[in-house]
């Protein structure tokens, strides 16, 4: 009887920090500085098996005038059954784990998937397409750093529709990370030196946005929107054991 109270009254801690934290955010809209080499985010959620991610820029083409740059993105999806690897690990420490095949402690098991998408202009960003003719696979983690082990490439069968980039394999807490690399070439276009003053920075940086969306079988939800599921994330992913 003390168990079940206490698992109750679980549950509706739970729920209640759910209605104090409000629901996790799945669209996201930064801006892009195109006089900047590098730029790098990342976006943390709970996500629903076959949620798809989605990358589209936007703005003002004009930005794109006498600008004769390319563009590498590099994209990273991690998973993990810790809650608390993808939700309490500071920004600067996520970004350097871009690239990781292993896991970050022991038995904080999770799958990765990444890849990259190059624009060989800057009015190419804005070109609608389809990034990838197939979607990305995705391994897992291996125990630890530097450790051979044998692993399974995990192939989808469904193809990606128009600016999807990723697609998660499990219900799982998830961080995307993205790498913006700038590449400024020596000649401008049509004969023109970008200036590179103060003003154009901020003007560039007003007019480019890239907005990243997840959105999966519950349309823009969240396991975690569920209190009941909440729980069954709370023993096993937030890396609480219980005795």
């Amino acid at each position: 009887m003390t168990r079940v109270f206490v698992f109750l009254m679980f549950c509706l801690l739970l729920a209640s920090l759910r209605h104090t934290l409000g629901a996790e955010v799945s669209l996201w809209n930064i801006g892009i500085d195109l006089n900047s080499p590098n730029g790098d985010a990342v976006f943390r959620k709970t996500l629903y098996s076959n949620t798809t991610i989605y990358m589209k820029f936007q703005g003002d083409l004009a930005a794109c005038d006498h600008k004769n740059v390319s563009f590498n993105v590099s994209w990273y999806l991690r998973s993990s059954i810790c809650y608390n690897e993808v939700f309490s690990t500071p920004d600067n420490e996520a970004m350097a784990m871009f690239g990781w095949d292993h896991q970050l402690k022991q038995d904080w098991s999770g799958f990765y998937s990444q890849g990259y998408i190059y624009f060989n202009n800057c009015h190419a960003l804005f070109t609608p397409t389809t990034y990838y003719k197939e979607f990305q696979p995705f391994l897992s983690l291996s125990p630890q750093e530097g450790r051979s082990v044998n692993q399974t490439k995990h192939i989808w069968e469904d193809k990606p529709d128009m600016y999807a980039v990723a697609k998660s394999w499990s219900d799982s807490p998830y961080m995307f990370i993205l790498r913006f690399q700038t590449q400024h070439h020596s000649e401008a276009s049509k004969g023109h030196r970008d200036t590179g003053d103060g003003d154009a920075s901020s003007n560039s940086k007003d007019n480019l946005s890239i907005t990243i969306k997840m959105n999966g079988p519950h349309d823009y939800s969240s396991p975690t929107d569920w209190p009941l599921m909440m729980v069954s994330f709370s023993f096993e992913s937030w890396c609480v054991r219980v005795i």
